[in-house]
This record gives structure tokens, C-alpha cells and sequence, in this order.
């Protein structure tokens, strides 16, 4: 530090008129105040920036660790949609089978419905006995569903 008088501030003179004289003294006195008060800030500056950084670094460990469960969570629940997917592929043809099934015997029954020979009522004679063959058949004419507990 420049201690001699009239140097780096500019264009103070150096006198005071409280002295008489050189102002080194108050000059030396404020640039004293001025670099403790420079390097007390600086230190706070330190101190903020490394409690900020602190802060993003456990910042940084939450996120981490946040990002892992919900990676873990997303896995999981990828799984299971994935194994639902492939029980609703199963049950769509499942349900495609019955479909076909259904649609078969129905139109079993409609053949036999529409044909006469098969359901009119034929009267035989078997000797002295007049006999209807068919009295004792039912055929349902209801479209058939399909049960629950056959999937499982």
C-alpha cells in the first residue's frame, strides 16, 4: 500500500483543514476501513456461494434420489401393464372363440329350427302304435351366453 500523500484516490489533495497538514493519517485511516470492510465482504460473498452450493448439492441428492423411485415406480408399473396386456390379448381371444362358438351353434340352431324334417312333428307308425318321436324334445330357442366362471 501506497502510504505517501495525493497518490491513488484521485484528486484528494491530502489536506485537511482540521490539521493543518498532510491528511496520511485519515487517508491511511480510511483505506485501512475500506480493505477490512472489502475483505469482510468478500468473505460473506464466500460464505453465501458456499451455502448455495451445499444447498444445490443436496438439492442434486433429492432429485437423485426422487429420480430412482420414480424410475423404480415407472418399471413396476410398466410390468404390470404389460402382463395386463397380455391377459386382455388372452381374454380378447378367448372372447373371439366364444364368439365363433356362439355364432356356430346358433346358426346350428337355426338350420335345425327352419328345417321341418328334423323338428315337424312326424307322426311314425310302428305297427298298431302311433307314436310322435319328437314329444319329448326341447330345443332352446334363446341365443346363448357365455359363462363367466368357462374363463377362468
Amino acid at each position: 500500500m501506497d502510504s505517501s500523500c495525493g497518490g491513488s484516490l484521485g484528486s484528494y489533495s491530502g489536506k485537511s483543514s482540521e490539521d493543518g497538514g498532510c491528511g496520511c493519517r485519515s487517508l491511511d485511516e480510511r483505506k485501512r476501513k475500506r480493505t477490512i470492510s472489502n475483505r469482510e465482504s468478500a468473505r460473506r460473498s464466500r460464505m453465501r456461494k458456499r451455502k448455495h452450493t451445499e444447498d444445490l448439492t443436496n438439492l442434486v441428492g433429492q432429485l437423485t434420489a426422487e429420480n430412482v423411485r420414480i424410475a423404480q415406480r415407472l418399471g413396476s408399473t410398466t410390468r404390470l401393464y404389460l402382463d395386463m396386456e397380455a391377459e386382455n390379448s388372452v381374454l380378447r381371444a378367448q372372447v373371439a372363440g366364444l364368439i365363433n362358438q356362439l355364432e356356430s351353434l346358433n346358426g346350428i340352431i337355426d338350420y335345425v329350427n327352419s328345417t321341418n324334417v328334423f323338428w315337424g312333428r312326424r307322426e311314425m307308425d310302428y305297427g298298431s302304435m302311433n307314436c310322435d318321436m319328437w314329444d319329448g324334445l326341447y330345443v332352446n330357442q334363446q341365443p346363448m351366453m357365455a359363462n363367466v366362471g368357462i374363463l377362468m
